[in-house]
């Protein structure tokens, strides 16, 4: 089992009851990560997607893999001097530092 984007299933499931997860919401993961999460909270896999942008995917979808690190997240400038983030990014890679 790998965390690289190369392995990751983007799904959309549904609730045991046949509704939409959080209005439609696709989650992602590997394909045996977004199987053992539906079968945890259950839920069942309706359909696999074959592309979804990525922009989509980061502003919309749910991370459900247990890796080190969201794959889709948004790249965000790095402070190597102080080994953080150089300001407080959101989920969208807006510096709320700014605002």
């Amino acid at each position: 089992m790998s965390g690289c984007i190369s392995h990751q299933e983007i799904a959309r499931v549904l609730h045991a009851d046949g509704s939409s997860y959080k209005m439609g919401t696709l989650v992602y993961g590997t394909y045996e990560e977004i199987e053992a999460w539906c079968k945890k909270n259950d839920m069942w896999v309706d359909r696999y997607m074959d592309h979804i942008n990525p922009s989509t995917l980061y502003n919309t979808g749910e991370w459900v893999g247990k890796g080190l690190s969201d794959p889709f997240a948004v790249s965000v400038p790095y402070d190597y001097d102080k080994a953080k983030p150089a300001g407080t990014f959101n989920t969208r890679g807006v510096n709320t530092d700014k605002w």
